[in-house]
């Protein structure tokens, strides 16, 4: 297999990555993360031609900045992968653009100011609180925590967006619907060309079937939302969203609107915060360390009681740890954009109508900015190891007036979910249960993460020393 054009890795001029188009399409769905890997070693700007379009992976800091904010309304989210989406989620912030996004943008931003979002962290607590009583009664017993960060975060997406408790039967059917709607846009995601969405095939009832049981419950409740006085309205994201009006021309959402910002918010939030969460778990297990040293300031910090979003920025160690385990498994592992007109920067040119790939699981493993980068080293996040690091040399929530409207919501629940747990249980992995990264619609643990729970007491000492 040869190389078009070998280029130093710190050029910006282009390489093409080896192959035809068949052998690189074959390659990229056997195993994407790979295939960005080896791009990643070829240069920063690396280009596969996949037919119809060419595709531009772009590795460097500067051009990912270039891309989400310096001339971000060149790139566009229509994309093959996004269009998928927008069959599930309709057009919420994740999938609009344009003047449509603008709007929704305005009217959404004050639902997540902190106040309002730190007043939902009692409700990640109790559900955390719920689990953690139910890890410690299985002492001992092997549970695959993938699976129960997924049902944790649901719950929590029950509570803070809606005001419901999901769980039970409830439970059961949201997240089955949930799960057959990302299902099924993977499904549509995973063709380099669009598939009809109308034709009678079992996958595609299911994805109706699915699309009909979320849109039934949350047109549901906006009714009897909208039947509750301005005093009866408990503190949640669907309140907060029927409360809020656009700045400019005082317009509220419609309900369609509404559908297409929660239930975005449910498939997306709950999914990939619970995919965070779940790595984070394995590492910690990897590295017993590191663990010791994020209980210890557990019990130093919150001495046994429940956290509260006020403790937050008191558990630096846990926060860093948090972070290095979406430095290296990023829950949105890549994004995409389509160029709209010719894009000239760095001595390289991008033409119009070209997708282009900014991919956070491999610019987050790059040796430039990140020394020994496949360790897990939550120091690497301290304040004095991080300066100088280039601002795009991390971006798991993308960047921007893109980046993702829902990050200080999703960091203070991971922070609060894991100190809540942490505090009670102690964690082991399972000798011989493999732990493996499938990059679908987002990056999941391929088979779980099994791992051995036993129940502890908060301990009060010193933290342990890294030697």
């Amino acid at each position: 297999m040869s190389i078009v054009a070998i280029e130093s890795k710190n050029s910006s001029r282009i390489v093409r990555m080896p192959g035809n188009p068949v052998q690189r399409l074959a390659r990229w769905f056997a195993d994407p993360l790979a295939e960005l890997l080896v791009a990643q070693q070829l240069g920063d700007v690396v280009v596969s031609n996949l037919g119809a379009s060419e595709m531009w992976q772009l590795f460097h800091p500067t051009h990912i900045e270039r891309v989400l904010v310096r001339n971000a309304a060149n790139y566009t989210k229509d994309t093959h992968g996004y269009r998928a989406m927008r069959l599930a989620l309709g057009d919420g912030l994740l999938t609009s653009q344009g003047e449509s996004w603008k709007r929704q943008r305005r009217i959404a931003n004050p639902a997540f100011h902190r106040n309002a979002i730190e007043a939902m962290g009692r409700s990640m607590v109790e559900c955390a609180e719920d689990l953690a009583t139910d890890w410690a009664q299985s002492d001992g017993t092997e549970r695959d925590v993938a699976h129960d960060m997924m049902a944790v975060t649901l719950r929590i997406a029950g509570r803070t967006f809606f005001s419901v408790d999901v769980h039970g039967g409830e439970a059961e059917r949201i997240g089955m619907a949930t799960a057959n709607l990302v299902r099924q846009f993977l499904f549509h995601m995973s063709f380099p060309f669009p598939r009809p969405e109308y034709l009678p095939t079992p996958g595609n009832y299911a994805f109706w079937q699915a699309k009909r049981t979320l849109d039934a419950d949350v047109y549901r409740m906006l009714r009897e939302r909208r039947a509750l006085s301005e005093s009866e309205q408990p503190h949640d994201l669907m309140s907060l969203f029927l409360g809020t009006r656009d700045e400019e021309t005082g317009q509220a959402m419609t309900d369609e609107q509404l559908r297409d910002e929660l239930v975005t918010m449910l498939v997306a939030g709950h999914e990939t915060t619970a995919n965070a969460l779940a790595w984070t778990l394995h590492l910690l297990a990897e590295h017993p360390v590191e663990l010791a040293r994020v209980q210890a300031e557990l019990d130093q910090v919150l001495g046994g009681r429940a956290p509260t979003a006020a403790d937050v920025r008191a558990l630096p160690l846990l926060g860093r740890a948090i972070d290095e385990s979406i430095r290296l498994y990023p829950p949105a592992w890549l994004h995409a954009r389509r160029t709209q007109v010719d894009d000239s920067f760095d001595g390289v040119t991008i033409p119009a109508g070209a997708i282009v790939i900014l991919p956070q699981y491999a610019v987050h493993r790059d040796e430039r900015w990140w020394s020994d980068p496949e360790s897990f080293d939550p120091d690497r996040f301290s304040p004095e190891r991080s300066e100088g690091r280039p601002r795009f040399a991390y971006f798991p929530f993308s960047g921007g007036q893109r980046k993702c409207i829902g990050d200080r919501f999703a960091q203070m629940e991971a922070v609060l979910v894991l100190a809540t747990l942490l505090q009670q249980v102690n964690l082991r992995s399972v000798p011989g249960r493999e732990v493996s990264a499938e990059a679908g619609v987002t990056l999941r643990p391929r088979s779980g993460i099994w791992q051995v729970l036993s129940a502890r007491e908060p301990i009060h000492h010193d933290l342990p020393r890294r030697d």
